[in-house]
């Protein structure tokens, strides 16, 4: 089989087109931790022009990474990010320095856990594909779009076992 592959995007692990997202392991993930939960009532209404009214008493979580890291506005409401193993909603608009996210369901969700916004965790995945169909964009835009502010950490491979946290909180 023959797979062309983008020089800049084959060393991060993403392959030109993702009907071959398989062919490649991805070396790059972008997490977080929660540094701020809050029991907010019902009918409450959240983030900037309060695009997202609670419709029940929600947990929400308030993660120190936004628009001004390279986590783009456009995934307001839409994207997805894994908390305990648990997929859940980002909620009203990402604003420059922080992202909402309703964890309501997660079991024992406290500050402090880990929250990936793109990469795997427990079997599951937020896929750089889906973020960037999402966006309206490509892939390679995503990455590209990642600002200074967020550490680079390497890990694996007798590096330092880390993970990248947006402005290491």
């Amino acid at each position: 089989m023959r797979l062309d592959i983008d020089p800049g995007m084959g060393r991060l692990g993403v392959p030109s087109e993702r009907a071959h997202d398989d062919e490649l392991s991805p070396v790059l993930s972008l997490h977080t931790r929660i540094p701020f939960l809050k029991n907010v009532p019902p009918g409450a209404a959240l983030g900037y022009g309060r695009s997202f009214v609670t419709a029940r008493d929600s947990v929400i979580a308030t993660l120190p990474i936004g628009y001004e890291d390279g986590y783009p506005r456009s995934l307001s409401n839409q994207a997805s990010v894994i908390v305990r193993g648990c997929r859940q909603r980002v909620v009203g608009e990402i604003s420059m320095d922080f992202t909402l996210v309703d964890v309501t369901d997660v079991t024992g969700v406290q500050e402090g856990d880990d929250v990936v916004l793109h990469g795997e965790s427990d079997g599951d995945c937020v896929s750089i594909y889906d973020l960037a169909e999402t966006c309206g964009t490509i892939a390679h835009e995503f990455f590209g779009g990642l600002s200074p502010r967020v550490p680079r950490i390497a890990q694996g491979h007798g590096l330092a076992n880390e993970r990248a946290t947006a402005r290491g909180r």
